[in-house]
């Protein structure tokens, strides 16, 4: 879900472990960040994971 204009992260930190969002929550966080993105073509959720674990990765390393 957005928070003031920003899609909502993918990936968050909770007491120095990293928490997923709910899958559904994820889905549509990805949806929003990518609009090509289209949940129908990912029953699974797999595509979305995979993007947003990427966009979590290149955060913590600086890169995008």
């Amino acid at each position: 879900m957005p928070v003031g204009g920003v899609p909502a992260e993918v990936l968050r930190e909770r007491n120095g472990n990293i928490m997923t969002i709910t899958k559904e929550d994820r889905t549509l966080a990805i949806k929003q960040i990518y609009p090509q993105y289209r949940p129908a073509d990912d029953p699974g959720g797999d595509v979305a994971d995979a993007l947003g674990l990427a966009r979590f990765w290149l955060r913590e390393r600086a890169i995008a």
